[in-house]
């Protein structure tokens, strides 16, 4: 048994693309670039014989890219040359994904929409879902100055109903990082249609992490060392002040 797929996303690449969408002049389409992950549990019941094993499916988003230009024409006709070479610098084996930012309209999928993710699908087998953003003035200020932002993922095929989206490390409760699940999978899962001429998904190494973390630890240990030099200096310096200013106070009142 297979169960839709569900989206992870980290904080810093969600906010990354409201950040895009905020400073943009004009609605723009990118790509999700990631990985698919699956995991299988194995249950017992008392109605079944043997074990049950449900598979679970995760869409790793580790990061996006805008497309320059329209690769689509009005009826959701995708122009594959162009497209291949729009993400030609970034990996195609790597594209998950296809998303649309809009302003001022509903959040679900127009026509169009669907047929591009149709199209991007049957041609590209890393493609599992799609992404609409929006954007409408907030209600809540007097001047509507204030913009509400909202977003929602789809399946490429099955787009009845949106992808539930988990935002790694934003948990409402502590106990919830008991079931983190990596953004960078060590085993990235093949794609359903994967061609073994082409190179798996880039891993993240422990031992690049933990040296990463020691070099920051390093660089913030050696910074902590000189702000608290500076701020010595700095109250010794006050104190000398002090010492003149109640000096030459005192030399004051003593000339009146």
């Amino acid at each position: 048994m297979t169960s839709k797929p569900t989206i992870h996303i980290a904080g810093a690449v969600l906010s990354s693309l409201l950040f895009e969408c905020a400073n943009a002049l004009t609605d723009f389409q990118g790509i999700l670039l990631g990985t698919s992950i699956q995991t299988t549990n194995h249950t017992l019941s008392d109605n079944e014989e043997g074990q049950i094993a449900h598979t679970n499916v995760s869409l790793v988003i580790q990061g996006f890219r805008r497309l320059r230009h329209r690769i689509y024409n009005p009826q959701g006709d995708v122009d594959f040359d162009l497209f291949q070479s729009e993400i030609q610098p970034a990996e195609p084996y790597a594209v998950v994904g296809f998303f649309h930012f809009r302003r001022q309209t509903e959040l679900s999928l127009s026509v169009r929409e669907q047929l591009i993710m149709h199209n991007l699908a049957s041609r590209l087998e890393t493609v599992e879902c799609i992404a609409i953003f929006t954007s409408s003035p907030s209600s809540d200020t007097d001047n509507r100055s204030t913009h509400a932002y909202d977003f929602g993922f789809w399946h490429a095929f099955e787009n009845q109903h949106k992808l539930p989206v988990i935002v790694e490390n934003m948990a409402d409760i502590t106990q919830h990082y008991q079931h983190f699940t990596s953004i960078g999978p060590a085993a990235p899962l093949r794609s359903r249609r994967h061609s073994p001429q082409r190179p798996p998904f880039p891993s993240i190494q422990p031992h690049h992490v933990t040296q990463h973390y020691d070099q920051l630890f390093q660089e913030s240990f050696f910074s902590l060392q000189e702000s608290t030099r500076v701020i010595e200096e700095k109250e010794r310096q006050l104190a000398k002040l002090r010492e003149e200013v109640a000096a030459l106070r005192e030399s004051t009142l003593r000339s009146a």
